[in-house]
């Protein structure tokens, strides 16, 4: 007897900070699964040299903040990507396809089922959710230049890069947030 198919579609990052280029892809990830399950998940690191600035209950509050449509689909409770792929199985999905922007692909490769590591699924596939480009106009914002707008204070080039949806008043909480947790010597 055949399995019933169950497909989830994900996606993992640092989200430090949610930027209007993680919204594109989390819209393509939606657009993508379809009428299918569809997560995006918040890393859990945290970290003193100012790549990893926001806790993660933190994060989960600005993103459900900056995206309200994807309200429900945030997750904030696995530590990785081998974490995330155990609950999938757990929860019976049977065909699960890794969503990332297209300068992951190669560096996602790994979790593909081998070596060992294998998690039941019928299929894991690492799809791209469409070019970054970091200077360009997709994906424009980089998290690396919203910490150096938040560590410079300007208020001006951050909110650029937040999405609409969430209000200047949160959004200027979280740039302070932002610049209370970098390093004085942050570059």
């Amino acid at each position: 007897m055949a399995l019933n198919k169950k497909v989830c579609y994900f996606t993992f990052g640092r989200f430090q900070p949610p930027t209007i280029g993680h919204g594109e892809n989390f819209a393509a990830l939606k657009r993508h699964a379809g009428n299918e399950e569809y997560r995006i998940y918040i890393s859990q690191k945290v970290t003193k040299n100012g790549s990893d600035p926001l806790e993660p209950d933190r994060k989960l509050y600005y993103m459900n903040k900056a995206f309200p449509e994807h309200r429900g689909k945030i997750i904030s409770e696995q530590r990785g990507v081998i974490p995330i792929c155990q609950q999938l199985m757990m929860e019976g999905y049977t065909d699960v396809i890794h969503m990332v922007g297209s300068d992951q692909v190669a560096n996602f490769q790994w979790v593909i089922p081998r070596n060992g590591i294998d998690f039941s699924f019928r299929t894991y596939e690492i799809h791209s959710t469409g070019k970054r480009d970091a200077d360009g106009d997709t994906f424009s914002i980089s998290g690396t230049k919203m910490r150096r707008a938040a560590h410079a204070n300007n208020f001006k080039h951050f909110r650029q890069g937040i999405p609409k949806a969430m209000n200047d008043k949160d959004c200027r909480m979280m740039m302070d947030e932002i610049r209370k947790n970098l390093p004085a010597n942050f570059k």
